[in-house]
């Protein structure tokens, strides 16, 4: 159903919209939430997305506020119950904050997060014209006001400084809270573009309970350059270390959770954009957690742009016809991409596990088939973020950065009706193929096919066969593409290699968390059989056999052999 009433509480509010105007004319450079268009700004405008890093996350109480969890005891219970817990694997270890980044990025992101001593406050200040910290959305925009819209912002900028202020030096006479301190920012700047300290901080997240909206603001580009002219403001430098950017989760109502929010939140540091529908002429991206979730189940994995973007998938370049074998990507990071130039095709399949992973699915897996459409991704010029707040990514039906081709063809996606899973994924059987009819797709004639949203041919065919909870076999038809790695060009962060097949590959190819033991050898020869046939790529987990029900879990012995990794001959390219 269609949950309106739940919409994301991370959407910006309207008063940053029309600071836009005053960095246009800013030197150009890399940009905030400009989802990975460049990767050079790590540091300045993006959180380190590889390797070790150190997340400070500091909680913010308001003596004279609620708590969502019902009193203090229990928030500060839920705050370092979901953020301090890092041991082991997602799946044994169950949803917290550090494990899900590790599976989101198949161990090559490994936040840990420590959570200060709380910064106490009798109450919140002034925020513009609003007490209790509670921003509506908006901020006086609507009604014209525009001059209280950038008050709040200048109010929230110093209100933040002093929160920073008083956890690393505490309370004093020219601070209003009244606990607090401790914190070394030093050692929560340990990476950066490559490992070891580069003067900003890995990371910081505030959790409180006040009514703040769910956001991220990059506070220090803000202070210094879009909003110079209302200054002065902070540097947002404590001890010789920047805080470019601060995620912000405030008190939700349940059943949604504020840390859960972090989650979404911290992304944006990353360099994310949204990817759900603010305006409402669409449904909300499923399948992301930058998109369509809300908070009260256990978050759904990055969407396959998103993790082929920060570099955290493996990906295949399907160079003309072939069959692949995927296995499902929250543990294999596999993502076929078919089609070429700035609109193709990214497929994965998606599976959920209950209270861990994807958990808002309603069907226990399968084929999810993304188009992409790079013309819409924003531009890493200085300030743009503000754009793509204003007119975000997803926002404008059939003409987005990415949407869900939905397997029965009714774009009810494109059209803000519900989102249905049993639909909308891809099982045995089913196909997405070219269109004789060359007319532009739209809300009024939206054609199920691959051809372009413009109406052009692209000659892709994507075709499912036996699937099951644990992977499928998807057979693509395409033109020959002569050089698959240059297919790959801005989108592979490994080394590019050609598999035997021809087609393009990019990435370790490990699954995660890794395996324990190989499997046996009879076992390594039934996964290798599954796979054999005419064209079939053997790069990555095969399934475990070609069982003919729709959404049938695996019977045969050769499950868990079979989730492990297959070496697959390659040249250098």
């Amino acid at each position: 159903m269609v949950r309106r009433a739940l919409l994301p509480l991370s959407a910006p509010p309207a008063w940053v919209l029309l600071l836009a105007v005053v960095a246009a004319g800013a030197p150009a450079r890399a940009d905030y939430i400009d989802h990975f268009a460049t990767r050079d700004d790590v540091g300045p405008l993006k959180a380190p997305s590889r390797g070790d890093t150190r997340v400070l996350v500091i909680p913010v109480i308001i003596d004279d506020l609620p708590f969502e969890q019902g009193d203090e005891a229990a928030f500060l219970a839920d705050v370092d119950g979901f953020f301090a817990a890092d041991d082991g694997d997602l799946f044994t270890g169950g949803f917290s904050f550090a494990r899900y980044w590790r599976q989101a990025s198949l161990g090559r992101f490994r936040p840990v997060a420590t959570v200060a001593p709380p910064v106490r406050f009798a109450r919140c200040p002034p925020l513009g014209a609003y007490a209790d910290c509670a921003i509506p959305r908006g901020a006086g925009v609507a009604s014209g006001d525009f001059a209280g819209a950038v008050a709040v912002l200048n109010d929230s900028l110093a209100f933040l400084h002093e929160v920073l202020l008083c956890a690393t030096a505490g309370p004093s006479r020219e601070r209003s809270c009244t606990d607090g301190g401790g914190v070394d920012l030093a050692a929560f700047d340990i990476a950066g573009l490559t490992p070891g300290p580069d003067g900003y901080a890995d990371g910081v997240i505030v959790v409180s309970n006040a009514a703040f909206p769910g956001i991220a603001l990059p506070v220090q580009d803000l202070a210094q350059n879009t909003l110079v002219f209302t200054g002065p403001h902070p540097d947002f430098v404590y001890d010789g270390v920047a805080v470019p950017a601060v995620a912000i989760a405030g008190r939700a109502r349940r059943p949604q959770r504020q840390t859960w929010v972090a989650v979404h939140e911290f992304g944006h540091l990353l360099g994310f954009a949204d990817l759900y529908n603010e305006s409402g002429a669409a449904t909300d991206l499923p399948y992301s957690v930058m998109g369509g979730w809300y908070y009260d189940t256990a978050a759904p994995l990055l969407d396959p742009f998103s993790r082929v973007a920060v570099g955290w998938a493996n990906v295949i370049q399907a160079s003309g016809p072939g069959r692949f074998a995927l296995a499902s990507s929250a543990r294999s990071g596999m993502v076929l991409k078919v089609g070429l130039g700035d609109e193709f095709f990214l497929v994965e399949h998606r599976r959920r596990y209950p209270d861990v992973l994807d958990d808002d699915l309603t069907v226990d897996a399968g084929v999810h088939v993304q188009r992409v459409r790079l013309q819409r991704r924003p531009s890493p010029a200085t300030g743009f973020y503000l754009s793509t707040l204003q007119s975000c990514v997803n926002c404008i039906p059939f003409d987005s950065l990415t949407m869900v081709e939905e397997a029965d063809g009714r774009y009810d996606l494109q059209q803000s009706r519900p989102r249905d899973d049993a639909a909308d994924l891809f099982v045995a059987g089913q196909a997405l193929v070219p269109s004789d009819d060359t007319a532009p797709r739209s809300t009024s004639h939206p054609v199920f096919s691959s051809n372009r949203l413009d109406g052009t041919p692209t000659g892709l065919s994507i075709r499912v066969e036996p699937d099951d909870v644990d992977g499928a076999i998807v057979v693509v038809d395409a033109p020959a593409v002569a050089d698959p790695c240059a297919a790959l060009a801005g989108l592979c962060d490994h080394d590019c290699v050609v598999d035997d097949d021809g087609h393009g590959r990019c990435g370790d190819f490990g699954t995660w968390p890794p395996p324990k033991a190989s499997p046996r050898p009879a076992e390594a020869a039934g996964c290798a059989a599954l796979a054999s046939g005419p064209g079939t790529a053997t790069v990555g987990v095969l399934l475990v056999g070609l069982l003919p029900a729709r959404r049938r879990r695996s019977r045969a012995s050769f499950a868990k052999a079979c989730s492990l990794e297959q070496p697959v001959p390659a040249r250098n390219r």
